[in-house]
């Protein structure tokens, strides 16, 4: 049994950290022990890591291409953007071509 005045060791990886524990053990030239030392987790650990990477992989890969409309709207705030479809290129009056050529 463990000692009881021994603290036992538990610290949360953050999702960085995941990662970089998920890349590194998926390297081709990785050996599996030597990144589960290095982390100091154990194989159970490695495996939710990978269970939680293929499950976030899935999830964006059912949303379909091309960035979520809640995401873009994040992405844009604070930020001057034209509203969703004619940019503000186009609200001009002449079209290129016509200043430079006599295409119109």
């Amino acid at each position: 049994m463990d000692d009881p005045e021994t603290p036992r060791w538990r610290r949360r990886l953050s999702a960085e950290d995941r990662w970089q524990i998920f890349i590194e053990a998926s390297a081709k030239d990785a050996k599996v022990v030597d990144v589960l030392r290095r982390w100091r987790i154990d194989s159970s650990q490695l495996a939710r890591i990978r269970t939680q990477v293929k499950e976030g992989a899935l999830t964006q890969l059912m949303n379909g291409p091309g960035r979520n409309p809640k995401d873009r709207e994040e992405a844009s705030e604070g930020r001057d953007v034209p509203p969703r479809g004619r940019s503000r290129r186009s609200r001009s009056r002449t079209p290129c071509c016509e200043k430079y050529s006599g295409w119109a």
